[in-house]
């Protein structure tokens, strides 16, 4: 150690350093940076296991969406009865989805449309046969079949829609909505359509992607079911 006229003051070793140290206190920085460590330590591992269960979880989803489309295909094959399809189809996405409720809508001629089945986690929620006329997006999705793609909305309040079509989504209280057209012989036959009532739910792509699919499951459903009424 060396004054400002750079004069020799003393020197420091090791051992002076120690001396200079209370081992009181040194056992106590010791105990602090022990009880440290075993807090990272377990905060690290209750991160893994979170991390292990969602993905187990995920992987658990996955299957269970496989499951339901394939079920789906095969019942649309051995089964004449569309109705009772359709409606376990909505019953089975619901819980999937975690969601508060998931209708089909189905078109009819003069623009208009109703709710032909549902699944709701509150009664409160229904909107079985309700008949549906939106002025400012119905029409022009009709008369526009580029426009028959998939729709995600995460957050009603805070999507880039116009404010007629916000307003008419809160009027059923929609906070989150995935829309999913149904699409036969090549015309919109109706939509396949998740909401979330209580809260924003930020859509994933796997979700998305497994609606998309059932929807085309569907549509298959509907062009039998239609064929053999004609046939009749």
């Amino acid at each position: 150690v060396i004054d400002s006229q750079k004069d020799l003051l003393g020197i420091v070793t090791q051992s002076s350093v120690l001396d200079g140290i209370d081992p009181r206190e040194l056992q106590g920085v010791i105990s602090v940076l022990e009880r440290q460590v075993e807090i990272l330590q377990s905060e690290k591992t209750e991160l893994w296991k979170k991390l292990v269960q969602q993905q187990k979880d995920n992987l658990q989803s996955v299957e269970k969406r496989g499951r339901l489309i394939s079920d789906i295909a095969l019942r649309i094959r051995s089964s004449l009865d569309l109705t009772t399809i359709l409606q376990n189809t909505v019953d089975e996405i619901l819980p999937l989805l975690d969601v508060d409720r998931v209708i089909i809508y189905h078109f009819q001629e003069n623009g208009t449309g109703y709710v032909i089945v549902e699944a709701v986690g509150d009664v409160s929620f229904s909107l079985l046969d309700f008949v549906v006329k939106d002025d400012c997006f119905t029409k022009k999705w009709l008369q526009s079949p580029h426009l028959w793609q998939t729709k995600a909305i995460n957050n009603v309040s805070t999507a880039s829609v116009s404010v007629c079509h916000r307003e008419f989504l809160e009027t059923f209280n929609i906070k989150a909505n995935l829309m999913i057209p149904i699409i036969v012989n090549d015309s919109l036959w109706g939509l396949l359509i998740a909401h979330d009532c209580t809260k924003p739910h930020y859509w994933q792509t796997e979700e998305i992607e497994f609606l998309e699919q059932l929807a085309v499951q569907l549509a298959i459903g509907i062009q039998q079911a239609t064929l053999l009424k004609q046939i009749q």
